[in-house]
Parts: structure tokens; sequence; C-alpha cells
């Protein structure tokens, strides 16, 4: 079908600014994307390209190929192509060549008006609900997950969290990638998308005293360090959660996790035991791409593949050194996992490194 027109000046307005800002910012952090994103094409080019796709593409999806056709990939690193950590734009071309992919293989999980947008190379999207009774809500698809959820009201609103993002330091780059800062990210994305459910910080406790001796046993934990004594470490950390579960720095949940690891491989916790505190601490919500890391870590050694997988991939979409962490000897029993071998490939890693 042919697209639809832009039907708002004030939409084609916004989105603009808002890819303006992130443009700026790609120059300013001089990330490799900036002289990559491909030219805009004419309402002409867009309306032969998805004649044959079975619904109109959504009025914002016109302004944004209007404005930019994805990027070029050719001998690009994928690190270099990121719009935000872990993720590029697709070209109008290959954004049909992927939809059609999708409905074949995974027609079950991949409803037939759901366009993508962004891809992370290795299965997951974010995708644009089109047609004309559809919301228009930017839904992440992950690949191994049962269920998809929205998580941008728009792809206006998408893009207006991701030039606020850039303009407050929620991104920024780490060892030569984009990385993120969630918690900054997760504050913005609330502002622009009040309605979606994954932005929504859960409900504190009102037990002031609780909250603070739970964060100063965290940072006692700290202080004291996994490298020190991780089996103290992991005590304090077990304590803290007990106490409070919402009010701590990203940082415990990353070394709570490694203290779990740690003190499973020494025999001090049972399989249930590490099972049930990963899961708890994962179920909080959005964590550092590190926290991921630990928590496959820590499915591999419960003989869990499927979930070590899921949480690298979790790891790689928040930004995560990809190239050092499929290195950790702990995954050597993935190692003729093809997802696994999929994520060595797009970290540019051999098979048998």
């Amino acid at each position: 079908m042919a697209p639809s027109k832009p039907t708002s000046q004030k939409l084609t307005t916004s989105m603009n600014r808002s890819l303006d800002q992130i443009s700026r910012h790609l120059v300013r952090l001089r990330r490799p994307l900036a002289k990559l994103l491909g030219p805009g094409l004419d309402f002409a080019q867009i309306a032969q390209l998805t004649n044959e796709l079975p619904f109109k593409l959504s009025p914002e999806l016109v302004v944004l190929y209007s404005r930019v056709n994805g990027c070029t990939t050719r001998d690009r690193r994928l690190g270099d192509l990121w719009i935000i950590p872990g993720y590029r734009l697709l070209a109008l071309e290959e954004a049909i060549e992927v939809y059609g992919q999708q409905r074949r293989y995974a027609a079950r999980r991949w409803k037939a008006a759901w366009f993508p947008v962004l891809t992370d190379d290795a299965g997951d999207f974010f995708v644009v609900a089109c047609g004309a009774r559809a919301a228009r809500s930017v839904i992440a698809f992950e690949n191994e997950e049962p269920r998809q959820e929205v998580e941008y009201v728009s792809l206006d609103r998408m893009l207006k969290t991701f030039a606020e993002g850039y303009e407050k330091g929620a991104f920024s780059v780490r060892r030569g990638d984009l990385d993120v800062d969630d918690e900054k990210l997760a504050s913005i994305a609330r502002k622009h998308n009040p309605r979606v459910a994954r932005w929504q910080v859960a409900k504190k406790s009102s037990a002031e005293r609780r909250e603070e001796e739970a964060r100063a046993l965290a940072d006692q934990a700290l202080k004291l360090g996994w490298a020190r004594n991780p089996v103290e470490a992991h005590g304090l950390f077990e304590r803290a959660l007990a106490l409070s579960f919402e009010t701590h720095s990203q940082k415990v949940y990353v070394n709570a996790l490694f203290a779990l690891v740690f003190v499973y491989e020494q025999g001090k916790i049972k399989p249930a035991k590490l099972r049930s505190q990963v899961e708890k601490i994962l179920a909080r919500g959005r964590h550092h791409a590190d926290a991921y890391w630990n928590a496959a870590c820590a499915y591999v050694l419960l003989g869990d593949h499927d979930s070590a997988i899921a949480n690298l991939r979790q790891a790689k979409r928040r930004g995560v050194d990809l190239k050092r962490c499929l290195k950790d000897k702990t995954f050597a029993p993935l190692a003729s996992d093809k997802r696994f071998m999929a994520l060595k490939r797009s970290a540019g890693l051999k098979s048998a490194q």
C-alpha cells in the first residue's frame, strides 16, 4: 500500500527537531554514524518501495524516511552504527526485507502490521505499529521473550527521548562505544512516555529506616569488595536486598550478582538459592549491562543455556563490551551453541576465540 502522507506540520517539525539534536550530538561525541546516515527519500520513492506491504506506513515513519534512510553499513563495525547503545537504524529497503522474514518465520509473535525501525543485528528490534486502527506505539521485539512490550508512545516520542538522552548525558561514550545511564534514560523516558509501564518506577517502601539501613549495608558491602572478601560481601548484599529492594544504585545489583556467582562456585549456596536470588534481582527491571553479564554467568553455571543467552543479549543491548564479555571462560559450555556463536560474530570474534 502507498504510505500515509504526513498530516501534521507540527509532527514533521517535532521529529526533524529531534533528529537535528541527535545528529549534533553524534558529531559532538565523534561518532562515525554522524557521517554514515543515509539521505532521505522522497514520497514517490517511499510509495514505490512500500507498495506491496499489506498496510500503509504511519505518518511518522514517512517523516523519518523522508529525512534519513538508515545508515551505510558496509565495512563498518556494529558499534560505529549505533544511534543508541546496541541498536542501529534500518534503511527502508532493509526494513521491508526484515518484515518479510519475520512474517515468514516468527508470524505467531510478529504481528502483521508491525514494521521494524531499529535492529540490534542479533534478532531484537524496535517496531512501529502501523495500520488504520493502530496506536502507532513503538514496541520492543525481543526474540527470546514470549511477550513484546510497548517501549515508547510513538516514534516521535521515542526520538524526543533519544534527543534529550543525548542532551542530558544519558548517552555517552565508554571504551569507544555508546553507553547508557539507565537511571537517567528512564527518568527522561517517563517524561515523554508517561503511560508506558516499562519506564515506571516501582513504589518505594514507606519504611524510611529500613531503606537507610539497606543502603548502609550495601555501601559496607561495596567498600568491603568482592575481591577482598566476596563471601562476607555476599552476606551484606543479601541482607541489604532483603531489607529494601528498590533503593540501591546499579553498582549494588551488579556486584551483588557477581558475589552470588562467586559464593556458588565456592559451594556456599545451593543451585535453587542462586536461581531464586538472580531472578529476584532481574525482576526489579532495567539494569546496567554488567548485571546481565553476571546473570548470564549464573545461568551457565546452572546449566540454563536459554536464560544465559537471553541475558547476554540484554547485556549487548545495554552496551556491554561484548568482546571482553564473551571471552569470559565461564561461557565455555556455550561454545557450540549457535546463538552464542552468532553473538561472537556480531562482536567480531571468531568461534575459536
